[in-house]
């Protein structure tokens, strides 16, 4: 009889170690796991705010271009609005010496 008690401690020992041996080979399988997913997310973080500011940039850089572009076609409007202005004067003053 109590060879029988000790042979079905022996494998229920046997079995408990092969089931811790599982358990911590699966846990060091998660925390790998989770450490990846991690550094992942970070990353993922750091390429959105990344992201996010090269759109805010690009945002800024195109709002600049169409005011200078404003700025310039206003530019060349009074330059256009200046030559006939000029024009005029200077018909005006050659007619005038002709009179």
């Amino acid at each position: 009889m109590h060879h029988l008690v000790h042979q079905e401690e022996s494998g229920a020992l046997a079995t408990h170690t092969k089931a811790v041996k599982l358990d911590q080979k699966a846990a060091a399988a998660f925390n790998k796991a989770k450490a990846a997913y991690e550094k992942a997310q970070t990353e993922l973080k750091t390429a959105t705010e990344g992201l996010e500011s090269a759109r805010g940039h690009a945002r800024q850089t195109t709002e600049e271009i169409k005011e200078k572009n404003l700025e310039v076609l206003q530019a060349t409007e009074q330059k256009k609005t200046d030559d006939v202005s000029i024009r005029r004067s200077f018909r005006l003053g050659k007619s005038e010496l002709r009179i």
